[in-house]
Order: C-alpha cells, then sequence, then structure tokens
C-alpha cells in the first residue's frame, strides 16, 4: 500500500490539504519523522470557502479531531459542538464536520448559526469534551475557518491542533484501514447522534445571572443604544437583551445576510452610519459588532469611534483589583501598563492569537483579556472567552454605576496613541518580506532601540517610550506593522516608515 505523500495527493481531501500547506510553509510540525506546513494558524484553518476550506477538509478534521477526542477519554463516549455563522457556506461546512464527528462514534449538539460568544457559554456550561465552530468572523465574505474548540469555550492550542494534523498526515492510511478491519469509522449501530438545540435562551440567562446587581442598576438608567451586528449572527439576541433591559434601541444592519450591507470589519470606514447616526440622534452609546460577534467597537454620543486600547483602559480601570492580572498580546499599548500599575494588577504579555491568549488566560488565572487592535474583550465571569455582546453591556453597567458618558470615561484615560499598517502579501512570501523589512528598519533605529522583544514578530522598545511591532498575520495573507507613541504624530511615522519598508521588499 502506497503511504501518503503531498505530491502524489489524488483524493479532493488531500489536494485541498496540500493546498492550504502549501501556503504556510514557513510554520513547521513533525510528523512520522517528516517535517509538514502547518493547517491551523492563529485561529483555526482558514482559506476560502469551498476552493480550500472544503466539504471534505472539514469532514477530515472533524475526523481526526473526533479520534483524538476519543482516544483522550480512553474509549468513552465523547460528546461535542458545533456552530456556523451566517456566511455562505458556513453551514454546509458544518453539516460535513457533524459527519465527520458521526463517523467516528462521537455524539453532536448543533447550535446553528450562533455568535461566538453564544457558543462559548454553551460549551462550557453543557459540559462538552469539545468542539468545531464554523466561522469567517471579520473576514471578507469568501473566507471562512475552521476552528477547533475546547470543552471550556476557548480555541485549541497547537496541543491539539498538531495531533489533528499528524492524523490529517496519513489521512489516505487511515481510510483505507478502517475500510478494510473496521478500525476508525464505526458499525452502523455506534455512529454518533445528532440533536439541535437553540443556545440563545441559556446564553441570555447566563448573562443576566453574571451582571446580578448591575443588571437593575442598567435596566434603570434610560439609556439609549444603537446597534450594528453588521449582517451577522449578534442582532437577535443583542436585540432580545435590550429589550429585557427596557433600553430604548436602534438597530442597523440586523438581518444575517451571506454577503453584509456593510463590511464586517468594524473599521470607521465601515461603521460610518452607526457613526453618524449615533451623533446626530443623541444616543447614548454606539457598538458595531463583526459577522460572529466575538468583536465589538463603541462609539461616543460626540460620534467618536474609541480606539481598543482606550476600551481596554476603561475597562481596566474599572473592574481590576489588587494582584490581579491582566492578558494581552504583545501589542498593547502602553496605558495598560499604567492603569495597572495604578490598580497594583498585573500585565501577563502573550503571541498575537486567540489560542496564546487563551493559554495565557489559564495560565495566569487572569480576570480580563483584551486583543488590541482587534476589538476583542474577556471577562473572568465568562472564563475571558472574547464576546462584543457582553462587553457591550458591561460598558453600559461602568456608565450606569459611575454616570459618566463614554467620553467621559476615555477622557479620564493616561493617554498614549497608537497607528496600524497592513500589507497584503501572498502567504508563501509574508515571512521573507517580514525579515526584510525587519533588518533594514533595524538599522534605521538603531540609535533609539532599547531593546528587542521577540515573543511575537519583532517588537522595539525605544528611549521616548514608543514602541513598534513587525509581523506576518497568523490568519490572512497580509503582514502588519502597529506602533505605540507618546504623539500621534511619532505612532504615525513609525508605521509609515514600516509601510515604506514592508512596500520595498515586497519589490525587491
Amino acid at each position: 500500500m502506497q503511504r501518503w505523500s503531498w505530491v502524489t495527493a489524488s483524493t479532493p481531501a488531500r489536494f485541498f490539504i496540500w493546498r492550504l500547506h502549501e501556503k504556510n510553509k514557513n510554520d513547521k510540525v513533525r510528523s512520522g519523522g517528516k517535517t509538514m506546513a502547518k493547517l491551523f494558524g492563529t485561529s483555526g484553518a482558514r482559506g476560502k470557502t469551498n476552493l480550500e476550506i472544503t466539504p471534505m477538509l472539514a469532514f477530515c478534521i472533524a475526523l481526526c479531531y473526533g479520534l483524538n477526542l476519543k482516544s483522550a477519554k480512553g474509549g468513552k463516549r465523547v460528546r461535542v459542538l458545533v456552530g456556523h455563522d451566517q456566511r455562505f457556506g458556513a453551514d454546509m461546512l458544518a453539516n460535513s464536520v457533524i459527519a465527520g464527528f458521526q463517523a467516528v462514534g462521537v455524539d453532536v449538539v448543533m447550535l446553528g448559526m450562533v455568535p461566538t460568544g453564544v457558543y462559548c457559554v454553551y460549551m462550557r456550561e453543557g459540559n462538552f469534551d469539545g468542539g468545531i465552530l464554523v466561522t469567517g468572523s471579520h473576514m471578507r465574505p469568501e473566507r471562512i475557518g475552521i476552528i477547533p474548540m475546547l470543552g471550556n469555550g476557548h480555541y485549541a492550542d497547537r496541543d491539539v491542533t498538531d495531533p489533528i494534523e499528524i492524523r490529517l498526515a496519513t489521512i489516505d492510511v487511515l481510510l483505507e484501514e478502517e475500510h478494510t478491519r473496521g478500525r476508525y469509522l464505526v458499525g452502523h449501530e455506534h455512529i454518533g447522534g445528532m440533536t439541535s438545540e437553540n443556545g440563545l435562551p441559556r446564553y441570555a440567562d447566563s448573562v443576566c445571572r453574571a451582571f446580578g446587581r448591575d443588571w437593575i442598576a442598567i435596566k434603570g438608567a434610560g439609556f439609549r443604544v444603537i446597534l450594528d451586528p453588521g449582517n451577522g449572527t449578534a442582532g437577535e439576541i443583542s436585540q432580545h437583551l435590550l429589550g429585557v433591559l427596557r433600553l430604548t434601541h436602534t438597530v442597523l444592519n440586523s438581518d444575517p445576510k451571506p454577503i453584509p450591507d456593510r463590511r464586517s470589519e468594524c473599521t470607521p470606514e465601515n461603521c460610518a452610519e452607526a457613526i453618524a447616526r449615533t451623533r446626530d440622534g443623541g444616543f447614548t452609546l454606539g457598538a458595531c459588532f463583526d459577522g460572529d460577534a466575538d468583536r465589538v467597537k463603541f462609539i461616543t454620543p460626540e460620534g467618536v469611534m474609541l480606539q481598543d486600547d482606550v476600551v481596554a483602559g476603561i475597562f481596566a480601570r474599572h473592574l481590576l483589583q489588587a494582584d490581579d492580572v491582566v492578558v494581552t498580546p504583545v501589542n498593547a499599548s502602553g496605558m495598560i501598563e499604567e492603569i495597572c500599575r495604578e490598580r497594583v494588577a498585573l500585565v501577563k504579555y502573550c503571541r498575537i492569537g486567540q489560542p496564546a491568549t487563551d493559554t495565557a488566560v489559564r495560565t495566569h488565572k487572569a480576570v480580563f483579556a483584551f486583543e488590541a487592535n482587534a476589538g476583542k474583550y474577556g471577562f473572568r465571569e465568562f472564563e475571558c472567552c472574547y464576546d462584543g455582546v457582553y462587553a457591550a453591556l458591561k460598558m453600559l453597567a461602568i456608565m450606569a454605576k459611575t454616570g459618566k458618558s463614554l467620553a467621559e470615561l476615555a477622557a479620564d484615560l493616561p493617554r498614549c496613541y497608537q497607528a496600524a499598517v497592513r500589507i497584503e502579501v501572498p502567504d508563501a512570501r509574508k515571512e521573507a518580506v517580514v525579515a526584510v523589512a525587519t533588518e533594514s528598519l533595524r538599522a534605521s533605529l538603531v540609535e533609539e532601540i532599547v531593546w528587542t522583544d521577540t515573543t511575537d514578530g519583532t517588537k522595539w522598545f525605544m528611549k521616548s517610550g514608543a514602541w513598534l511591532l513587525l509581523r506576518p498575520s497568523g490568519t490572512e495573507p497580509v503582514v502588519r506593522a502597529y506602533s505605540d507613541a507618546r504623539t500621534q504624530e511619532r505612532a504615525d511615522e513609525l508605521v509609515r516608515m514600516a509601510r515604506e519598508e514592508f512596500e520595498r521588499a515586497l519589490t525587491a
């Protein structure tokens, strides 16, 4: 029997696995003495729907993950949770995931189309062994992801995804052996069961319990709120919760659509209508979500979309107590350090990407976690899983308790200024472009650099208190640069220099 190889891959499943591995050649995993490129990045396996992320690939990933879960439980019955977002093909891929799990005797609960926060709460409270979430999050409509999840609602890290890839690397052997000896796929009497459940009621109850007395404070505050779910998954549950709170609210782009009326990424340009309506309509707060609602952006009554570091600063100042720990990736603003010194709390940095953040949250028992330049915020009561809807309610609670507007809360914070740039680069060239740009910039900034952090990419701390970070994206064909400085002019200047070096490296 011929052993598996990338070159001789012939089935649809192996072909698409090979294509995705080719895109990520610079990130490796070992299997049977052989080095392979990785399929899973910083947020699952991502690519173009039905061209790179196919039903066959979804089936194979679920099959391999199911086998690993069964092995970890010593052959005992395994129960998993599956959910998806609103994109074209998301339900198709979710059904393939279900088939892959059932084929190896794993029981499946299907939530259907849900926000990430609803999925995570249902996962954790339902005592599942794991699961898969099919979502493209904030990406373009033609891209999607298959994300293995842990039973606690966190994204699976490499200790879970690497073993999945090792099984995928021998998928032809695995399937041939099960056909001849029934070693992997189960007989008809042991096929996994499948039930469909509605996760929204349980989520709503969990949110109400988590807020306690703060729920009553929000209820009596008389806030007027604008929501913009961006035709994603957050429309129904966010409207329901504001209705329970009896808050006056207006919803834009509420109906789920495969191709949204506004782009899913929550930038000021994409959310211009929400900004204008919040400013001109006398609203207390605006909240914009991406497709799966793990991200949220906040708008003040004056029509200003707050930067993520400012939002994180508000949460940190009003939630942290002495000795509490905040977890955040290395691109967080220096503001969080100042606030933690003020609150006698600690900051723990990690690599960019949700699996790394989730691991750090568990390691350090964090009470708050956030990702700068992503609009993601997580809180202790929900094990710091990112949930834009919950974060919006949390901000309303802070406003109700302090009696301050969103703008006033932001004005109380120390100021650091950030800038960021992203350049589209083919996946195969990302690492090289960043490496060349890094060496060139190092020579230009050598007199200013105090020390270098390589936790994730290359981050230079400078004499002025500013920093600059360069890294390839782990989920998209782009390279990124982030800066933080005492003035906006200096932050903008640093990312301008990075952009020029990226462009020079790309054309070299």
